[in-house]
């Protein structure tokens, strides 16, 4: 009788377990991410992205902005069709990724939900609501569901841009942060050419950069007092008075002078591994 009552709590115990799994595991190829901003602005132009990450699979990125602004304490409600089915038992974790359009600061989600679209027609949460500031280039994520956190492969670092160099997961390395992983070495491109999101290193129009009259451009290097340009060997060494703004380049003098100047026809600005703005030939 013994034997036959601890078989049957087993079993009871195994029931609940599927049910409960069942609640929360189902394939599904529709997602809703509800996000509610905190007290700062989205600009226009920012990227924000949903990272699924998900065992034994490639990291999905799903945009959620269309280069519109969200306001302060505003609530967006974004529909997600996949292209394939995705099983949210298999998810380890979610993120939102952050990325502004020019130089900014962190950008503050005060609450953040997926859901998943599951047969019988109800909406059910995957993982913990996300709340907290994002940096620039990184992504708030959900804890893993075996509470490590850690990542699994570079893919889990990946930024999605190639300028600032590869992100690696590699865990309890120096210079890895609380994920694992580790940030890549920015591209170093040669004289007279500047790295180019999508493109590599491209070189610098400073022909046309000089049209302007008033200054020139060069890779790295503010204007020179003399209005002539002039550009660096390296688009990595700091810059802090030279960035893209509203279609061109804002240039902060040495006395606080800030003029803004727009780029030469067939050229468009492109903040650089170093923060600086530095207009080069359209990729169209």
């Amino acid at each position: 009788m013994r034997r036959m009552t601890v078989s049957a709590a087993a079993i009871v115990a195994v029931m609940l377990c599927a049910a409960s799994h069942s609640a929360v595991a189902a394939s599904t190829t529709q997602l809703q991410v509800r996000i509610v901003t905190g007290h700062l602005i989205l600009p226009a132009g920012s990227l924000v992205e949903l990272r699924i990450h998900e065992n034994g699979r490639p990291l999905g990125r799903y945009p959620l902005t269309h280069g519109e602004a969200w306001p302060p304490g505003s609530t967006r409600v974004v529909p997600i069709t996949l292209s394939e089915p995705v099983d949210t038992g298999a998810i380890a974790r979610f993120g939102i990724y952050y990325r502004p359009a020019t130089a900014s600061g962190p950008w503050e989600i005060a609450n953040a939900q997926v859901s998943a679209y599951l047969p019988g027609g109800t909406w059910q949460p995957i993982g913990t609501a996300l709340a907290g500031a994002i940096r620039p280039g990184d992504e708030l994520a959900t804890v893993d569901r075996d509470g490590s956190g850690m990542c699994r492969a570079d893919a889990d670092c990946d930024d999605g841009r190639m300028c600032n160099g590869q992100e690696r997961c590699a865990p309890g390395t120096r210079g890895a942060d609380l994920r694992g992983c580790v940030a890549g070495t920015p591209v170093t491109c040669p004289v007279n050419q500047v790295c180019v999101e999508g493109a590599g290193c491209r070189g610098v129009n400073t022909a046309a950069a000089g049209a302007t009259g008033s200054a020139g451009f060069g890779g790295d290097l503010p204007v020179s007092g003399s209005g002539s340009s002039s550009v660096s060997a390296s688009n990595t060494a700091p810059v802090a008075n030279q960035h893209c703004q509203e279609g061109g380049v804002s240039v902060t003098a040495a006395d606080g002078t800030v003029r803004k100047l727009p780029c030469p026809h067939g050229t468009v600005c492109v903040t650089q591994p170093n923060g600086a703005g530095v207009c080069v030939p359209s990729a169209h």
